[in-house]
């Protein structure tokens, strides 16, 4: 199961000073979520540590994964008792979809995507982007390792349902896992959540 936890931001230019208070933003969530996830009462967030692409986890909280996600107005965490990633996605109007899609995104995907009306194929572009960032913040590396080759043909046609996803890179064992398109309680975004098995994705809450 994963517990998710969302604040909205406040209305102010991107800068330093945004930038300390979505950090203070997250040390409250996650002060909230640990007691709720291990069941264990907590004062002060514990140490955080990092794996070697910068993904943060707490060393002596074996038993809690958390991981953040901002866009738009809102900042939410994810957090359970397994691996996991999540990515949240303002549906803003974007006039470079396509050129994105064609540069960064699997030929199938850009073609899907440039056969769609313009409104729809905005709507999957930017759901096909939260899918690889939640799949990359699973495993802890950057979006740009492979995004091309991290696909999810189920996920592509549309299905809300738990989807493999498998990431194929030259010289690289192919990688799998699973994406979940989550609900958000505010229109004009998509979000989606990865996991490294089903049971993860099963269930889902808001706290």
């Amino acid at each position: 199961m994963i517990l998710l936890s969302c604040r909205k931001l406040p209305e102010q230019p991107a800068g330093p000073e945004r930038k300390a208070l979505v950090r203070t933003m997250q040390r409250s969530l996650l002060l909230s979520l640990l007691p709720k996830v291990t069941g264990r009462t907590y004062e002060k967030l514990p140490a955080l540590s990092h794996l070697p692409g910068g993904k943060p986890y707490f060393l002596d909280v074996p038993d809690f994964f958390f991981n953040f996600s901002d866009s738009g107005s809102f900042l939410i965490l994810a957090a359970g008792t397994a691996p996991l990633g999540i990515d949240l996605q303002e549906t803003a109007s974007s006039p470079r979809y396509l050129a994105l899609a064609r540069r960064y995104f699997a030929e199938e995907e850009a073609a899907a995507l440039a056969a769609l009306p313009e409104a729809e194929g905005r709507l999957l572009f930017f759901r096909l982007w939260s899918m690889k960032e939640a799949y990359f913040k699973l495993t802890g590396e950057g979006i740009f390792h492979g995004i091309a080759g991290c696909t999810s043909p189920a996920f592509l046609s549309g299905a809300d349902t738990i989807c493999p996803v498998t990431n194929i890179r030259p010289g690289i064992p192919p990688q799998s896992a699973f994406v979940r398109a989550l609900s958000f309680p505010e229109p004009g975004y998509v979000l989606t959540a990865a996991a490294n098995t089903e049971a993860v994705l099963d269930r889902f809450d808001y706290a």
